[in-house]
């Protein structure tokens, strides 16, 4: 099992870098890097990937993992963390595990916490748009979002019918001052969801600037 971090990509070399702050770690295997001319970053992964198989939960940790539900619909989080710390050692990183646990950390808007748990779901589950999504979904609340654009792009060539990818890319590099990519980035989110994808857009603050285009698209 390989892990790749960052690919750092120049004319001269490749060479693979750690960055432990941004705690991104996923499997590959027969990772294709579409290259970008103008910058140190991979433009997409096409990407085979190689992860263990988890086994299914079992009760009584299916029981814990529902109860937990139950109390986050509920907005109880800290019941849903006493239920979850319930669960035995070798499911706590389950990805249903790690779901409950970060929608939980998110109500609390424990943003740093959310980035750690996401990390660890798209390390466990890569081929699950959501660790992707979660992920730098927190690190935009944590005004980090270059980082949060850099590692979501990936996933634009593995999930192809989301439409929260491109959407979420667009809202981003709207607010890095990016319009033009933006809009590339929303119109594909408009192409794959359809109009409610324009109706949350033009009520979304991340989207502000590019509002005039939106009406008119």
């Amino acid at each position: 099992m390989l892990k790749i971090q960052y690919l750092i990509i120049n004319p001269e070399k490749f060479q693979v870098a750690q960055d432990k702050a941004l705690l991104y770690t996923a499997a590959f295997t027969n990772v294709e890097i579409l290259l970008s001319p103008h910058t140190c970053r991979p433009l997409q992964y096409y990407t085979v990937f190689a992860v263990p198989r988890m086994n299914p939960i079992t009760p009584p940790d299916t029981h814990h993992l529902t109860a937990a539900q139950g109390w986050l619909e509920l907005e109880n989080a800290g019941e849903a963390i006493k239920e979850l710390k319930k669960i035995s050692a070798e499911f706590e990183e389950h990805p249903d595990v790690l779901e409950v646990l970060w929608s939980v950390k998110a109500t609390q808007l424990n943003w740093e916490e959310c980035v750690r748990i996401a990390a660890k779901l798209t390390q466990h589950a890569p081929g699950q748009s959501s660790g992707w999504i979660h992920r730098s979904f927190a690190l935009h609340e944590l005004e980090r979002t270059q980082e949060a654009y850099e590692l979501l792009l990936p996933s634009l060539s593995l999930f192809k019918d989301i439409w929260t990818i491109p959407y979420n890319l667009a809202c981003y590099q709207c607010q890095l001052g990016q319009k033009e990519s933006a809009l590339v980035f929303y119109a594909q989110a408009l192409k794959i969801g359809g109009e409610s994808v324009r109706e949350m857009a033009l009520g979304d603050v991340d989207l502000e600037p590019l509002r005039n285009e939106i009406k008119i698209s």
